[in-house]
């Protein structure tokens, strides 16, 4: 939970929120309401702003940043990094229309790094990341690349499937995502790695071997983390499938071994295909006469 001060101060802001009174054409903030939140937040670093207003009603939030008490991305951050798109999209459509004294800019990037990745204001209060604020904020101009990928790579550290979809959508190097899921692969951290292996749209991650063997890993979200190991040796045309469970001294292993025959022939092919783009030289299987009819499969 966050700072009981904290909690304190925003329980008090919705109570002056209560207050301000808005209609179609008018809109009533109290001068005792203004100087009140003008007091009480001097002095505040920018988590507590993002952790307060992120939790107020937006378009009160939107009229007092018209009104000039606070500042525009105070709220349109704060309701991003708590995932709220429907209230940010209040705040920035008001902006749109008037922006009020300061005439501030909001600056979508910035929002963006906010909302992109997992990280905390306050203990017990992270980020919730919701992929649709993520993508709203690139349609309004966010960059995939704001300083120099910063949060994308943060993004590819922890961030959901989804918010790195995002990202690669919008152009971001999907070749790094690559890079990190193999990464992540060498630490045993399968749920990342399996998020970005599905943010890239990925069969499961080969590696090859040798000229003539390839690996596929697919990764499987279990309490412990798992990992499907498939091994296709077009040599001795056979697969060994090796499920890994837990991970370091933990770990449980166990390995089955058929041939291709008994093997489903789209993913022998798939896994043929991959092993030769990746520079390997395996037999063609497939034309062999026992296998024949896997290419119809």
């Amino acid at each position: 939970m966050a700072e009981a001060g904290w909690q304190k101060t925003l329980k008090e802001f919705t109570k002056l929120y209560e207050q301000i009174q808005a209609t179609d054409d008018r809109v009533d903030i109290p001068a005792a309401v203004s100087e009140r939140i003008t007091a009480a937040t001097a002095g505040w670093d920018a988590n507590r702003f993002v952790f307060t207003f992120g939790q107020l009603d937006a378009e009160k939030s939107a009229h007092l940043a018209r009104a000039g008490v606070i500042q525009w991305w105070y709220a349109h951050t704060g309701h991003g990094y708590f995932g709220d798109v429907d209230g940010m999209r209040v705040i920035h459509g008001m902006h749109a229309t008037d922006a009020g004294l300061k005439n501030e800019a909001i600056d979508a990037s910035s929002a963006l790094s906010w909302a992109c990745f997992p990280h905390s204001v306050t203990a017990g209060e992270v980020s919730r990341m919701n992929a649709d604020v993520v993508k709203q904020l690139f349609d309004w101009g966010a960059k995939h690349d704001h300083e120099k990928s910063k949060y994308y790579k943060f993004a590819l550290d922890g961030s959901p499937q989804d918010v790195i979809a995002a990202f690669i959508a919008q152009g971001a190097d999907a070749g790094l995502a690559t890079t990190v899921m193999t990464e992540k692969l060498a630490k045993k951290d399968y749920a990342q790695a399996m998020r970005i292996q599905q943010a890239l749209g990925l069969d499961g991650f080969y590696t090859k071997i040798d000229s003539t063997t390839i690996m596929q890993t697919k990764f499987i979200m279990t309490p412990l983390a798992s990992a499907l190991k498939t091994i296709f040796n077009f040599g001795a045309r056979r697969i060994n499938e090796i499920y890994e469970t837990g991970v370091d001294k933990d770990a449980v292993m166990t390995m089955t071994s058929s041939n291709f025959e008994q093997y489903d022939s789209g993913a022998v092919r798939r896994a043929q295909e991959t092993l030769e783009k990746m520079g390997g030289n395996p037999p063609d299987v497939l034309d062999k006469p026992k296998l024949s009819a896997m290419k119809n499969g």
